[in-house]
């Protein structure tokens, strides 16, 4: 067990308000007003809608916390302080779901690195000071941004056995580039 491990994922708190008043929150409406005219989201009337908003912080260090310089082939700092929203459309009938989330966030402030310096230095618990902010990405602030987009198709739900199979599809654009898929087993009710 590692009590002083900071390396990788270091520290995040977030909060997140959910159900139907948020989708008139300015933020929400103005993240949706745009996906409002694709085809999946157009045609939507009779599915079920879920609606989020997060708001939150993360941050990121690298394996040597006393180092002042860059590291090189470790996780550089980072820190991003982010506001979310999410649609969720559940067509029950045809067996689908469909989620997008926007995320808008501010790279490289000062919170992470004073979270962790209080932490560290100022509360004792460690006995490590995280020196390498200085070199966080994005060090002094930028805007950045991130669109997800996932759809999720039920295969199979067999009348006698307590469970589903699905698949999932999903891609990101923004501070993360990727796209995934995946079969997920899920038993019981």
């Amino acid at each position: 067990l590692h009590v002083n491990e900071d390396r990788d994922y270091t520290m995040g708190l977030a909060g997140m308000f959910s159900g139907k008043p948020v989708r008139n929150w300015f933020i929400y409406r103005h993240l949706f007003d745009g996906l409002e005219q694709l085809p999946w989201v157009a045609n939507a009337t009779a599915a079920e809608a879920y609606h989020s908003v997060t708001i939150g912080d993360t941050a990121f260090t690298p394996d040597d916390l006393e180092n002042r310089e860059v590291i090189e082939g470790d996780r550089p700092y980072a820190n991003l302080t982010f506001i979310s929203a999410t649609k969720i459309l559940h067509f029950k009938d045809e067996g689908y779901a469909v989620m997008d989330t926007f995320v808008v966030g501010m790279l490289g402030n000062d919170i992470g690195k004073a979270t962790q310096r209080k932490i560290h230095n100022g509360w004792g618990l460690s006995n490590q000071s995280p020196n390498g902010w200085s070199h966080q990405i994005s060090e002094g602030g930028e805007l950045t941004g991130l669109w997800n987009h996932t759809q999720k198709y039920l295969l199979t739900t067999p009348e006698d056995w307590p469970m589903d199979l699905t698949v999932h599809f999903s891609g990101e654009v923004g501070y993360y580039v990727d796209a995934a898929t995946g079969i997920t087993l899920r038993f019981g009710k």
